[in-house]
């Protein structure tokens, strides 16, 4: 429970009021001893409400803001594993400032308002389906100059809210909606589908009828299609084993072009590897190789050069 809220702008005769303790049961906010209708009540009902989450203390008590100017909301809760202290700024008010008892700063201790709800929701057991921290304790603050004020409309939180919304918050805080939720999200769905199916018809993505005529006639063209299809498939049934074995003749054919394929594959992979090797040996092996085959033609030369002269030696003497 909220334990106490201390602010150094709140006065008391001029005079700083310190700590304000609040105590488990009814706490009660009455005005002044001298009875002025000032607007202290429904502040303090409103910086409540800020402790809370909400913004409105902020953003509708605007005149507040420009007359007090800047300053923080030191506040205490007690749970049942301690007491939780914090401070929320109107100047940073979308942030709260963990504290320690004295409300100096915890180092690292500055999250933002969604993480300090979701502590709020969780240490005060609102984890319900579907319904937010706000929503569960906004529609309860009855405050002058928030939009809860509308006798005709007491559930709506807002003025924009729809009775439908209102009411399903309401099942959502008594843990009831859970047995329609589903039923809803199918309701939901349908009307979803139906809506897209009439646009579409609209904007004539898809053809429609609107007499009962063309239905009638789109019914006969349908059967005579059908008529049709079975037609073929019945005519057809007969030549599948034909079918077969022609697939089956030319997959022989390509399987035997196929082996011839590989094999002419290999012989030149043998030729390329053949070619790599030589091409490996380098510059100084081929110049070998072209020295050995210089010097045995030249060999061949000379020996045939020496039969050749013998043999004319022979012939002229003969």
């Amino acid at each position: 429970m909220l334990g106490e809220i201390m602010c150094d702008e709140f006065k008391d005769h001029g005079k700083p009021r310190g700590c304000i303790l609040l105590h488990a049961g009814l706490n009660t906010v009455i005005g002044s001893d001298i009875g002025i209708n000032s607007i202290g009540k429904s502040t303090f009902l409103m910086i409540i409400d800020f402790i809370f989450g909400g913004d409105d203390y902020v953003e509708k008590l605007t005149d507040v803001q420009t007359e007090v100017g800047e300053h923080r909301i030191c506040f205490a809760f007690k749970f049942s594993d301690g007491m939780h202290y914090f401070w929320r700024s109107n100047a940073d008010y979308k942030k709260v400032q963990k504290c320690n008892s004295d409300y100096h700063p915890k180092k690292g201790g500055l999250i933002s308002l969604s993480q300090y709800l979701s502590f709020l929701q969780t240490h005060y057991g609102m984890d319900l389906s579907g319904l937010t921290f706000r929503n569960a304790v906004g529609r309860s603050m009855r405050v002058y100059k928030r939009e809860t004020l509308d006798k005709e409309h007491p559930l709506h939180q807002a003025k924009q809210e729809t009775a439908k919304s209102a009411i399903e918050k309401l099942l959502k805080l008594t843990d009831l909606y859970s047995g329609i939720e589903a039923q809803s999200k199918i309701t939901t769905e349908a009307k979803d589908k139906y809506t897209t199916f009439k646009k579409a018809q609209k904007y004539k993505y898809i053809p429609f009828v609107t007499r009962q005529s063309d239905y009638d006639k789109n019914e006969e063209r349908i059967a005579e299609l059908t008529a049709q299809a079975e037609e073929m498939a019945r005519k057809s049934s007969g030549g599948l084993l034909d079918l077969d074995s022609m697939q089956a003749e030319q997959v022989s054919v390509l399987q035997g072009r196929l082996s011839n394929f590989k094999r002419q594959r290999s012989r030149l992979l043998s030729q390329l590897r053949a070619i790599r090797a030589d091409q490996d040996l380098g510059k100084k092996a081929f110049k070998r190789n072209l020295m050995i085959c210089f010097d045995f033609f030249q060999r061949l030369i000379f020996v045939g050069l020496k039969l050749l002269k013998h043999f004319i030696s022979n012939w002229l003497e003969y």
